[in-house]
């Protein structure tokens, strides 16, 4: 069995291997790295410097492929931004439709005590002394984000008056006219025409802000002296006919 730098091997070849490997890490771990020659140098076969950083650069450029996470403005970030973005929109304008009648009541009753609407008060394009329970609810339904409006003789838009709210034949912008078995929701506008008013007056109309169980309408008005509530847009009403519409958000 043959004996190299002290040790026996079977395999003399084997044994040669390992003990020029032993002694050549043994040399790197006393002396370091051997260093290029001048003649390596000079046939370019020692790369400089900037080379050397810019293969590094290179290397840690290609790990930060794999270690560096998603952006906001990663391309299959924006694709899927792309795939969700009608779906949100739908949602959003459902959750918006949804609300706009919790407005439309929620803002009426914000106005429960107020003069601004009084018969002898000014109110924009309404004059003193004149009913103005339509301009009421042109009013709130604008600011609660449903607004109402025909078209007058004129060919401009306008506020509905109480009659056009209550005549079934009267097409609103917005807003649709309940059909048999719809139940009055806070929201809704409700109206019924009266007679004899002439000029002065063609009927009333008011915003549905509650609803009881038994079916009990309670709205709120404009009246003569004050914006207050209203009892009197009850479904099953023997006095006056109401009639009562629903925002469709803007279909």
């Amino acid at each position: 069995m043959p004996v190299i730098n002290g040790r026996y091997y079977m395999n003399p070849q084997h044994g040669v291997a390992l003990e020029k490997a032993r002694a050549e890490e043994e040399s790197l771990r006393l002396n370091g790295a051997p260093q290029p020659s001048w003649l390596d140098r000079f046939l370019g076969l020692v790369p400089t410097d900037d080379v050397r950083q810019q293969i590094s650069q290179a290397h840690s450029n290609s790990n930060a492929i794999f270690r560096e996470e998603p952006r906001s403005g990663d391309l299959y970030e924006a694709e899927v931004q792309n795939q969700n973005i009608e779906p949100v929109q739908q949602r959003g304008a459902k959750n918006a439709e949804q609300r706009t009648p919790q407005n439309t009541a929620a803002t009426a009753e914000k106005y429960n005590g107020s003069t601004e609407w009084a018969f002898t008060a000014q109110k924009g394009a309404f004059a003193p002394k004149t009913n103005k329970c339509n301009a009421f609810v042109g009013d709130v339904t604008k600011e609660a984000g449903a607004p109402a409006s025909v078209t007058g003789s004129d060919g401009k838009s306008r506020y509905p008056i109480a009659a056009e709210w209550a005549d079934k034949n009267t097409k609103i912008t917005n807003w649709r006219m309940l059909g048999k078995g719809e139940t009055p929701q806070a929201g809704d506008v409700a109206a019924y025409k009266m007679h004899g008013g002439g000029a002065s007056f063609s009927g009333h109309s008011g915003i549905v802000v509650s609803v009881e169980a038994n079916g009990t309408v309670h709205g709120m008005a404009a009246h003569s002296d004050v914006v207050g509530p209203d009892d009197k847009f009850q479904p099953d009403s023997t006095r006056h006919s109401v009639v009562f519409r629903r925002y469709t958000g803007g279909q």
